[in-house]
């Protein structure tokens, strides 16, 4: 039988989100400068937005039962996003 979710007597919030922003590679509209602390901005928004997309994943597999699952879900949507403009925006 399946487990009962954790929130069921405080009631589940609702299911994560999938990230919503395209590839930076494929986004026509981010175009940081050429140099090594653009690059290494980049790189590192590309591997928080890959992680979050994971945990976002991990959250969706609870079937949004867990508050706690989504809640990292969010933030890591958050911190992608304001990394990617720090990305896309630096000169």
């Amino acid at each position: 039988p399946a487990a009962t979710p954790a929130c069921a007597a405080t009631g589940c919030t609702t299911a994560p989100a999938p990230l919503s922003l395209p590839p930076r590679t494929s986004d026509a509209m981010c175009r940081p400068a050429a140099t090594e602390r653009c690059t290494d901005a980049c790189r590192l928004a590309d591997a928080i937005c890959t992680s979050a997309g994971r945990i976002c994943q991990l959250a969706d597999q609870l079937g949004g039962a867990d508050p706690y699952a989504n809640e990292r879900c969010a933030r890591g949507q958050d911190s992608c996003t304001r990394s990617r403009t720090h990305c896309c925006g630096c000169a």
